[in-house]
């Protein structure tokens, strides 16, 4: 099974990604800035023995985000979750949340992909994405919030 990192899993998307990946049987690092809030992840791993690693990222940080990946390990999928929305029309939206948002979208997964990938080079392994549609998304979240019912138990 594939080793995964997913970042911005305290919520939403990226929480759902990240348990989802792990149903599956994959190894999964969930990258988030405040692991130690406790949230729906949490308690989805703690409810089902997943084996999912919660790890402090902030994609902001040079050092954060570049620290948590290579703590991790091989990694065979980035999931470049993280990100942030502002709300209100261009003429009247401050410039710094403009910025800030583009500081997270996206070079903070430009710094995710650079940490990741001399490592994929130096391994020969692909690269890979993942691309999500909002079907998927959607039945991912309502499970989220049901515990998991399957044939097999947690050994």
């Amino acid at each position: 099974m594939a080793i995964a990192f997913v970042t911005g899993t305290s919520t939403g998307i990226g929480a759902a990604t990240a348990v989802s990946l792990a149903r599956a049987g994959h190894t999964v690092y969930a990258g988030m800035r405040n692991p130690h809030r406790q949230d729906e992840l949490h308690e989805a791993v703690a409810r089902e023995e997943l084996d999912v690693h919660i790890v402090a990222h902030d994609v902001d940080d040079d050092s954060s985000a570049k620290a948590a990946i290579v703590a991790a390990g091989r990694i065979d999928v980035l999931v470049n979750n993280a990100g942030i929305g502002v709300m209100g029309s261009l003429e009247e939206t401050p410039l710094s949340q403009i910025r800030s948002a583009i500081e997270t979208n996206y070079f903070g997964a430009v710094r995710c992909i650079q940490a990741v990938f001399p490592a994929c080079a130096n391994d020969k392994a692909a690269a890979s994405s993942m691309s999500l549609r909002w079907p998927d998304v959607l039945r991912w979240r309502l499970r989220l919030l049901t515990p998991h019912r399957s044939g097999r138990s947690k050994q």
